[in-house]
């Protein structure tokens, strides 16, 4: 059961979103579900809620697909931690006026990690390996309920495993989200809600039950009159087990829509209070920033080619802790 608790641990500190953890952390579970998988979203510190989209939305707002007029696929890819990677997948299609529809994908592999224990001082290769996946999949619906106004909704599983010599544990969860987008003044004033992870736990690692990662998010984003080129965002989130979070962003276009570059930040309220404390001296020292997330930056390129719309986004993600930048990549097809 050590070698089970220190992977445990390993794995913990690779997908967490905090690191100067509130005071119920470690009574959730499924925590790679918060992290952000497509470069868009990434780029933007996670602000993405009240964003424009389609298919790179539906993690996050599964109403902002509900605008797509005939397909979009989504395919991804991100690093987390040395060999410990993962990515979206996303099929959208639009069945008229019955809304439309997704299947949905997001996954994080260690892949085989290979055992070694020590002996004497001295490593010992066992040729015994470990690891783990990740894996939430579901459906996804969205609808115009209203002029200007989207409803969307996903029934998704949670599924995680995790290897170590001669044990297998596995923990599974059945969850939906809910969520809305308003668009005022021709798009240029986006706002929206969503709700994720709202379920209940299949089965966990052992007897204990946890709490699962539910998520509240409210999100805008608006393009000022005279200055069409930015797009500024906000996202507030509340995830149970978590400190209230803000993630600001901003979008520019560089050259029309083939090129915009984007930045984010991302910051807890917890953080907020201790940044006004060091103001007046009273700041702890020993505080390291509770939110994973940092500095995040990135490109976006779109183009037709043929008939087909492609948008391929590249973002780099830094982080609190001494782990260097996530490196995330994903292309958007419409066709």
């Amino acid at each position: 059961m050590r070698l089970f608790s220190l992977f445990s641990l390993l794995l913990l500190v690779c997908v967490s979103v905090t690191i100067a953890q509130h005071p119920d952390a470690g009574t959730s579970i499924f925590s790679f579900v918060n992290i952000d998988y497509d470069a868009n979203s990434v780029a933007m510190a996670g602000a993405s809620v009240g964003m424009p989209g389609g298919s790179n939305r539906v993690l996050t707002n599964p109403a902002s697909v509900a605008g797509i007029k005939h397909y979009q696929a989504l395919i991804g890819y991100r690093n987390i931690i040395d060999d410990i990677w993962g990515g979206p997948v996303v099929v959208s299609r639009s069945f008229g006026k019955y809304g439309v529809f997704s299947i949905l994908l997001a996954a994080i592999t260690s892949g085989d990690i290979e055992v070694i224990r020590e002996v004497n001082d001295e490593p010992y290769y066992t040729g015994q390996t470990a690891g783990t996946q990740y894996i939430t999949g579901g459906i996804s619906w969205a609808y115009p309920v209203l002029e200007n106004m989207y409803f969307g909704t996903s029934i998704k599983s949670i599924y995680n495993l995790i290897r170590i010599p001669d044990n297998a544990y596995s923990a599974a969860a059945a969850v939906i989200d809910a969520g809305v987008q308003y668009q005022l003044l021709r798009g240029r004033f986006i706002t929206g809600l969503a709700l994720r992870n709202l379920g209940f736990l299949l089965w966990s690692y052992d007897e204990e039950k946890y709490d699962l990662p539910l998520t509240f998010e409210i999100g805008m984003s608006y393009v000022p009159l005279h200055i069409s080129n930015i797009r500024i965002a906000l996202d507030i989130n509340k995830r149970k087990t978590d400190y209230l979070n803000f993630e600001p962003g901003l979008e520019i276009a560089v050259y029309k829509e083939f090129l915009k570059g984007r930045l984010g930040y991302a910051f807890s309220w917890r953080d907020l209070q201790e940044a006004i404390k060091s103001f007046s001296g009273e700041q702890d020292e020993n505080y390291i920033k509770s939110n994973w997330n940092a500095f995040c930056v990135g490109i976006g390129l779109n183009t037709d080619i043929e008939k087909t719309n492609v948008q391929i986004d590249f973002a780099l993600q830094f982080h609190t802790v001494s782990l260097p930048p996530s490196v995330v990549v994903s292309a958007l097809v419409e066709f």
